[in-house]
């Protein structure tokens, strides 16, 4: 080992202490997030998920639609091998997100690198610290953010070395490069389809280093074009129909639709600026017919033709950036119906990708690329001021991230800390609501659930869970009614449905249970939970038959299911 070292030059070496220092910081900023348990859809993700457990699920991830909450068969095949190495210890998928996170940052520096740019390792470090990607490393489920983003710098890198590589006569076996980039860009939208972007950001790249956009250069990028299109309809296809978002919630009109982008591209260089108040749920914008809401998009169009009358003074790096940035955030501007929607339009997670434009602008500014032109300081002690600023700029980022890695810990912690920031967040007191539900704190659970129908009185989940509680407690005609107010708001909603079964069911109402629960299973056929209950009406009916297919049925799903298991271990033992 120390011959390794000994026979390195001395850049190597600077190389190899700016990896160990940029991971020591990385590792200080998000170690309150390696100990921290699983939030909201992590169990739809991973400790639900039951595709994880077999070789069987492994299959299931790749080949079925709708057999995980959304079609990243890349993120869901780390999860399944990191399932069969510590199960579902959350220290490991931690670990890996950061990893990850810290592997991105790497490929940034190196890729600025490349371009010629200045202040790449200033980049690479804000990208690394910056507090608003908290939530994309230490929220397990955003596994997708952070294994895309390796696979999108990693087809971009690979990309452009084909590129210098073709204009070479003396290359030979490009191909390779060609076709290793192409692989990576589809396991990078076949980890999240964000990355759609790519191609086009290969464009600008080119373009921005003054490379002439000819045939050849547009029929390399067009399999990455038909690739993006493809997954992007997949996607679409799988929010709407699978993940659920359609509805009276996804209702805007188009210009609504352009306010709301402006306003979100605005938020977002806001939080890059000034990472203050950073929460997991931002309040919703009312978006109005008020005519200062206009000046968001068409701030936004005149600043970009600012910079495009500008570049031939300033460069086009600022454009590039800048468009960079508003490109990569399109699929998350609210265009394309998502199901977040519902509750807010913005998540720092949105903007992982997207940042590495301001972050590459503010950094290439602040390490002196206009500094050639400043004459009245002395250019080492400006070169002193601004690596100061950078050096204070960089531990208040590892302060910011380890500070906001905190709200993490536990999904007690998470909703709790939203609401304090915003009141207002309806799904926040719902899932809060839920928590003391699984503690038993019913009281403080039906507040919360009342306080998230107050915030929007067709909460219909909230009116479910106050069912639920109700049923619990033993109070099964209160839980009918607040369930039938969940019925009458969605006659399709699969939770009022399977709900209403159960209190019939305790209620002793067989007959009307069983229509409950059918419908139930029409609507969501790989219910374990229905499929079992379905099986212990038809043995409370006498059907022994009926109730053994259907325990069987729900063990085909899930071999684990404790109560189908019992429930049919019980009717064989007779």
């Amino acid at each position: 080992m120390f011959r390794y070292f000994t026979s390195l030059n001395s850049k190597q070496v600077n190389i190899l202490l700016i990896v160990f220092a940029l991971g020591i910081a990385v590792l200080v900023a998000y170690y309150p997030a390696i100990n921290a348990g699983y939030i909201w859809d992590d169990d739809f993700y991973v400790t639900q998920n039951t595709t994880l457990h077999s070789w069987q699920g492994l299959q299931d991830i790749w080949t079925k639609f709708g057999a995980t909450p959304q079609y990243y068969p890349m993120v869901f095949s780390s999860f399944w091998i990191e399932y069969q190495l510590w199960e579902l210890n959350p220290t490991g998928f931690h670990i890996n997100n950061i990893l990850l996170h810290l592997l991105n940052s790497l490929l940034l520096w190196r890729l600025l690198s490349i371009l010629g740019i200045k202040g790449a390792l200033l980049a690479s470090a804000i990208f690394a610290l910056h507090p608003v990607h908290v939530e994309s490393v230490a929220w397990i489920t955003e596994r997708k953010n952070v294994l895309s983003g390796f696979f999108y710098l990693s087809s971009i890198l690979i990309y452009l070395r084909y590129f210098i590589y073709s204009t070479s006569p003396y290359t030979k076996n490009i191909w390779f490069l060609y076709l290793s980039s192409l692989a990576l860009f589809l396991f990078a939208l076949l980890s999240k389809t964000v990355t759609c972007t790519l191609p086009a950001t290969l464009l600008l790249i080119l373009w921005w280093k003054g490379v002439k956009i000819n045939k050849k250069i547009l029929v390399s990028l067009l399999p990455y074009f038909l690739l993006a299109l493809f997954m992007g309809i997949i996607t679409i296809w799988m929010e709407h129909n699978v993940v659920g978002a359609r509805g009276n919630e996804w209702q805007f009109s188009f210009i609504q639709r352009i306010i709301m982008a402006g306003w979100a591209i605005w938020f977002y260089i806001g939080k890059l600026i000034a990472p203050i108040s950073l929460n997991f749920i931002y309040s919703q914008l009312a978006i109005s017919d008020s005519i200062w809401q206009f000046y968001l998009p068409v701030s936004v169009l005149l600043l970009t033709l600012a910079l495009w009358l500008c570049r031939e003074k300033i460069g086009k790096g600022p454009l590039v950036c800048f468009l960079f940035f508003t490109g990569t955030l399109f699929p998350a501007l609210g265009f394309i119906d998502f199901y977040p929607m519902r509750y807010s339009f913005v998540a720092d997670h949105f903007q992982y990708l997207a940042s590495i434009g301001p972050i590459t602008l503010f950094a290439a500014i602040i390490s002196g690329v206009t500094t050639d032109k400043l004459t009245l300081f002395n250019k080492k002690v400006l070169n002193q001021i601004t690596k100061s600023i950078a050096c204070i700029l960089l531990v208040l980022f590892i302060s910011l991230s380890w500070k906001q890695a905190h709200i993490y810990e536990n999904t007690m912690t998470l909703w709790e800390d939203t609401i304090k920031k915003n009141p207002g967040a309806w799904i926040a007191h719902n899932n809060l609501g839920s928590e003391h539900t699984l503690l038993g704190n019913y009281d403080i659970a039906i507040f919360h659930y009342l306080q998230a129908i107050q915030l929007v009185p067709q909460n219909i989940a909230a009116y479910n869970n106050i069912g639920y509680v109700l049923n619990n407690i033993g109070m099964h005609g209160d839980a009918i009614y607040w369930l039938e107010l969940a019925y009458d708001i969605d006659e399709e909603d699969f939770h009022a449905n399977n709900n209403l079964g159960m209190a019939y069911m305790n209620l002793g109402d067989l007959t009307q249970a069983n229509n409950y629960y059918y419908r139930a299973l029409e609507i969501f056929p790989n219910s374990t939970d229905t499929l079992n209950n379905i099986g212990i009406v038809q043995l409370n009916l006498g059907n022994i038959d009926k109730a053994m297919q259907y325990f069987s049925e729900a063990l085909k799903i899930d071999p684990d299911h404790v109560n189908a298991n019992n429930n049919l271990r019980a009717i064989n033992m007779k």
